[in-house]
């Protein structure tokens, strides 16, 4: 007890590490005419572990007091560590004949861990009084800031090998165990407790920073030997966050009382933060007058997750005091996820060999990789008790994800000389999560009150549960391949494949339930909201180039692929529940509100360029291709049930509206030349969109046979093929014909089939009308002053826009063939239900009574194709084919009605309407080309 000043109960730990680790090795050898062997390994490692417990604790006493003053428990956590690993290696060998080696290795490898409880607490405590503010607050700042990186040289005959790693883990151990670390404020009294006002807060703000990089170079040069170089290396970082934050109250016995002169306050909120850069450069360049060779491969990885859940609430507390309230200002239980991840994930390879008078070979690879997960869930409740405040009653969640991923691949491969073969491969691939766990449940965002005994107050209840999930992905992969051969003959391939994943999945709901508990519900008005404003945005792009330049023979091969995957799966509810005796009372306005306007915007692009020049004989191929899937589906409900509404002077407004949105582009150019004695030049280019809202993919849907089947059967009617590859993989056809598709025993058979050829073959393995947008009351009862109002409203749209070119020439001063084809193909699907309703309400009373339903969808479909081939020789050919489908449905079920339901006006009219404008769904064809030489 302090007569007189405050109390102060104070935890603070602020724990730092610095870390350095430097490696460094240096290794070189000269020679005339022996062999030479030179070696340089360098390694860097740091591990750093802070474990910390932190509590501000008041337990099991009598009574916590300041008499004029405030009382303050408080615990904070600012645990830090800097860490910094390098490595370097350098090897170097010369020599004019001979055998010669040199080989550079570096390795780098920083792990750091943070495991923390955070907890401020009062328990068990009989008496409780400050004259000023009782705040509990417990704040977490834990802070990882790690590099690490790796650079390796070799010279001669060279090999350089460099790989960097990071593991930075806050809430979990070194094998990544969960350590269930917790942020907690706490409040748990026994007796009576009075305050000024009351402020319970627990605050999450960790942060990862990892910045890991590798560079390898290995270089070579013989002026009469054979000539090799090898350069490699990869990085992987790994980051991950698990906490449990938790901010509350709890009232251990119902005589216990609870007084307040000022506003009482618990929040939960957390701030989390990953920012991650992973990037591997690599290059290999081997010269020599008799030959080389030089191989170049690059992959960075980086994998980062934030697991952690966010509770406030307020259990078993009395703020009533025979009718009077104790609360003298306002009473809020809130719980805020912000968390963000910002993930870069680069790889870069170069792989060049040059020989003047003999053979030459270059490969090169690179690959680009991230996986970003944000997961867990963020309640605020109050639940029991008896509540009775003078101000406002909020209960509020509100989650606003940020997740960013950039990730890119580059490769180019030149082989020179005599003759020259260069191969060059390019991926980059983003997966990016927002949902309940791995396993794919829904993350939870509630808002809710329940079993109360009352709840009265002098303003506004209020209940909101926002979602404003954001995903952010650019994926690019590059691929080049050049080889020049000066007289005999050269080849180059390149491949370039992007793929993009990107996924929401979110349970967002505010509720009132007080099936358990009879209560009357007394405020000025009444505020129900649940929203969700999730959005994706998605840029995937692929370029491949394929060039050959011999004087003999000469081929080149381009490929690139790129694939988009994006779906938000979101159910959105605004509810009240009540008993057989639950009465609200409200002054003003009741509202009850869910709002949907989910928002997917998808870029997909592929580029292929495959050019071959020779004086004999030229083959170029090039083919590229490009693919969406978008999906948005879940229910929108808000309604209110077995309750009695009583409104003296406001309206009673029930609605639930869905503005899902799909903005989809893919394209895919591919171009191939070849001039020649002889030359072939041929191209293929395909783009397919796919945008479903109001559906959703069926889990283990069945078929019978897939495309990588070699099955000696042939194909029925009602048969069903999976397809296991290319840009329609893990769709399932129907054959619909009932003239059997006959095996012509010859390899890959069925994947050849065309399975977008609407009379043969439909896609299934797809639920419809599994979304619904619905607003209505349920043996409910309303005297309203106003106006009832309830509105449900569908407003989604689609707008796809799909392009496929594709240009083959050929010239030859003998035989010339040009051969063509581009393919585009939109499917746009839109499945809903929409109803406004009254069922088993056995009066509703008002000056006037309005029941809407509203469809307003929209597909707006572009899709086009232009393929071009053309043949110059003394025997020449073109061949050109241009495809473009588009297949678009809408189909929703609008009803607005009024069953076994008593409608009462006073003044004004009763108006149930189901309103279907006219149903948009345009389709746009750009034409569909196919031109040759002869056309022009």
């Amino acid at each position: 007890t302090a007569a007189t000043g405050d109390i102060e109960i104070k935890s603070e730990n602020k724990s730092t590490i610095i870390a350095e680790g430097i490696g460094a090795q240096l290794s070189h050898a000269n020679s005339t005419g022996a062999m030479r062997f030179s070696l340089a390994i360098g390694v860097g490692l740091g591990r750093n572990t802070v474990e910390s417990s932190t509590q501000a604790i008041v337990a099991d006493a009598a009574s916590l007091v300041a008499e004029s003053g405030s009382i303050t428990v408080s615990a904070s956590n600012t645990a830090d560590i800097s860490s910094l690993g390098v490595a370097v290696a350098i090897g170097s060998g010369m020599s004019k004949s001979g055998v010669g080696v040199s080989l550079a290795g570096g390795g780098s490898e920083s792990t750091n861990i943070v495991s923390r409880d955070v907890i401020a607490e009062i328990s068990g405590v009989s008496d409780i009084r400050a004259d000023g503010a009782l705040t509990v607050t417990a704040t977490d700042e834990a802070n990882i800031a790690a590099e690490s990186g790796v650079g390796v040289l070799s010279g001669g005959g060279g090999v350089a090998i460099g790989a960097a790693l990071a593991r930075n883990y806050i809430g979990y151990d070194a094998d990544r165990n969960n350590t269930n670390d917790k942020i907690h404020a706490i409040l748990d009294y026994s007796g009576d407790l009075d305050a000024g006002s009351v402020t319970v807060t627990a605050d999450e703000k960790s942060l990862i920073d990892s910045d890991v990089g590798a560079g390898s170079m290995a270089v070579a040069y013989e002026a009469f030997g054979l000539t090799a170089t090898v350069s490699a290396n990869g990085v992987e970082s790994s980051n991950y966050v698990s906490t449990d934050v938790a901010a509350y109250i709890n009232g251990e016995t119902s005589s216990a009382h609870f007084t307040s002169a000022g506003d009482v306050t618990v929040e939960a909120s957390d701030d989390s933060q990953i920012l991650a850069v992973a990037g591997a450069a690599t290059l290999a360049f081997a010269w020599g007058a008799a030959g080389s060779g030089s191989l170049s491969l690059g992959v960075s990885l980086a994998r980062n997750e934030i697991d952690n859940n966010v509770n406030s609430w307020i259990q078993d507390i009395v703020t009533d005091d025979g009718g009077a309230s104790t609360i003298d200002g306002n009473l809020v239980v809130a719980a805020n996820s912000t968390p963000e991840i910002d993930a870069d994930s680069v790889a870069v390879s170069v792989a060049a060999g040059y020989a003047r008078n003999g053979a030459s070979l270059s490969f090169s690879g690179a690959g680009a990789e991230a996986s970003n997960a944000i997961y867990g869930g963020t309640k605020a409740r109050i639940i029991d008790g008896s509540i009775n405040v003078d101000g406002n009653v909020t209960t509020s969640v509100l989650f606003e994800p940020d997740l960013s991923a950039y990730v890119v691949g580059v490769s180019y491969a030149i082989g020179a000389g005599q003759q020259g073969l260069g191969v060059s491969i390019g991926a980059a691939v983003a997966n990016n999560t927002i949902a309940g766990s791995a396993s794919g449940n829904e993350y939870d965002l509630h808002a809710e009150i329940q079993s109360l005994e009352k709840l009265k107050a002098g303003g506004k209840l209020q209940v909101s549960a926002t979602n404003e999930a954001v995903i952010v992905a650019e994926t690019g992969s590059g691929s080049m391949a050049v080889a020049a051969g000066t007289t005999t003959g050269s080849a180059s391939f390149s491949g370039s494949g992007a793929s993009a994943v990107n996924t929401i999945s979110l349970d967002v709901k505010s509720l009132i339930d007080q099936t358990d508990e009879t209560v009357t519900i007394e405020v000025d008005s009444v505020e129900l909201t649940a929203s969700d404003e999730s959005e994706i945005e998605a840029l995937v792009g692929a370029l491949s180039i394929a060039a050959s330049f011999p004087s003999g023979a000469a081929g080149a091969l381009s490929i690139g692929v790129s694939l988009s995957e994006n779906t938000v799966s979101n159910d959105v509810a605004a509810v009240i529940l009540g008993a057989s005796n639950t009465d609200i009372s409200s002054v003003n306005d009741v509202s009850v509100q869910a709002s949907r306007s989910a928002e997917i915007i998808s870029t997909s692009f592929a580029a292929a360029l495959a050019v071959s020049f020779a004086d004999s004989s030229s083959v170029a191929v090039s083919g590229a291709g490009a693919e969406s899937t978008n999906n948005i589906n879940g229910n929108t409900d808000a309604y209110i049930e077995d309750s009695d509404i009583k409104i003296t002077s406001g309206n009673l407004s029930v609605s639930a509206s869905n503005a899902a949105d799909i903005e989809a582009e893919v394209s895919a150019t591919t171009i191939g030349a070849a001039v020649g004695g002889s030359a072939v030049g041929a191209s293929i280019g395909v783009s397919i969109a796919r945008n479903n809202i109001g559906i959703e993919k069926e889990d283990g849907a069945s078929y019978d046979f897939n495309t990588d089947d070699g099955t000696g059967d042939d194909v029925a009617q009602g048969d069903r093929v999976l397809i296991s590859s290319g840009a329609l993989t893990g769709d399932i056809y129907e054959y619909t014909s009932t003239t059997d598709a006959d095996n012509d025993d010859s390899d890959g058979w069925l994947a050849s089939q065309d399975f977008r050829n609407r009379d043969l073959w439909k896609r299934v393995g797809y639920s419809e009308k599994t979304s619904s947008v619905r607003a209505f009351l349920e043996n409910t009862t309303a005297v309203v002053e106003g106006q009832v109002n309830i509105n449900s409203k569908l407003s989604p749209k689609v707008d796809s826009t799909v392009v496929a070119t594709s240009v083959g020439i050929s010239l030859g001063k003998g035989l010339g063939i040009g051969i063509n084809g581009v393919g585009a193909s939109a499917s746009n699907l839109l499945y809903f239900d929409a109803a406004a309703f009254t069922y088993q309400s056995d009066e509703i009373q008002a000056e006037s009574i309005s029941i809407v339903a509203t469809d307003d969808s929209s597909i707006e479909s572009k899709s086009g194709a232009g393929s071009l081939a053309g043949a110059i020789g003394t025997a020449g050919g073109a061949l050109s084919i241009g495809t473009s489908t588009a297949l678009n449905i809408i189909q929703t079920n609008v009803n607005a009605y009024a069953e076994d339901s008593k409608l009462v006006t006073t003044t004004g009219s009763i108006s149930i309407q189901a309103l279907q404008s006219e149903l948009d769904s345009h389709n746009i064809d750009l034409s569909a080309v196919g031109l040759t030489a002869s056309d022009l």
